[in-house]
């Protein structure tokens, strides 16, 4: 069993290669004992401001499983889904189907907006697909996907119809209510409400996809502004 959740990522990412020197100490990142490593200093750069997320602040060097995962640039810039068999980058639009249908235990999920925050050294490993940790940059959120698939799905119903600024503070317009229906409003609001504000409400919005029509509609609109636009400029 992982104990650390860079050694699980290192294995995903398949051990690669990484150059050390022989030291004593415990690595900076996990805290594991060390008899060889890399400096510190070479490991984070100067842009590096997580000192307080150290096991050791006073460690001289880092071991190569966090070496490599502090490294890895994608670590940072993607989402990602790590295993003992490989690691999964996904877009933005997968989340909403891997929230539901995450792999065999033990994994880690991450999920980045920034593309800025390392996330590899913060994450916990899940040992359950029933309640697990998502590591968002720099929050951890417990999800239950038997808990919140009826709230998802509710949302997704509002979204067909509503803004997500709309779902996300319950500011919803009259004319677009009574769009949607007000007795399926009703039901629907019932749902969401309780949940509208917590880390996990905020994953869900983050994740929701447009429907294929909201989408086909935006991509009308986007065409036809840029055709105004090029008519405008005489091209």
């Amino acid at each position: 069993m992982h104990i650390y959740p860079t050694h699980l990522i290192y294995q995903s990412l398949g051990k690669p290669h990484v150059e050390t020197e022989s030291c004593s100490g415990i690595c900076a990142f996990c805290g594991t004992d060390i008899h060889e490593g890399v400096k510190l200093e070479n490991t984070v750069s100067d842009a590096f401001t997580n000192y307080d997320q150290l096991v050791d602040m006073t460690a001289s060097h880092v071991c190569a499983a966090c070496n490599a995962c502090v490294r890895e640039p994608k670590l940072r810039r993607m989402n990602f889904i790590a295993t003992e068999q490989g690691i999964t980058y996904f877009k933005r639009d997968e989340i909403e189907k891997l929230l539901f249908n995450t792999p065999q235990p033990p994994f880690i999920f991450a999920v980045t907006e920034s593309m800025k925050k390392h996330m590899a050294f913060r994450a916990k490993i899940n040992h359950s697909q029933k309640s697990f940790y998502i590591q968002k940059e720099d929050t951890q959120i417990l999800f239950s996907p038997n808990k919140y698939k009826q709230i998802f799905e509710a949302m997704g119903r509002l979204y067909r119809t509503f803004s997500k600024t709309a779902i996300s503070t319950g500011d919803y317009q009259q004319n677009f209510i009574k769009k949607y229906g007000l007795h399926e409003f009703i039901q629907d609001e019932a749902i969401i409400k309780n949940e509208r504000g917590s880390m996990q409400f905020e994953l869900l919005l983050f994740a929701m996809n447009m429907s294929e029509e909201n989408l086909k509609k935006f991509k009308e609109r986007k065409a036809n502004k840029e055709q105004k636009e090029r008519e405008k400029n005489g091209m």
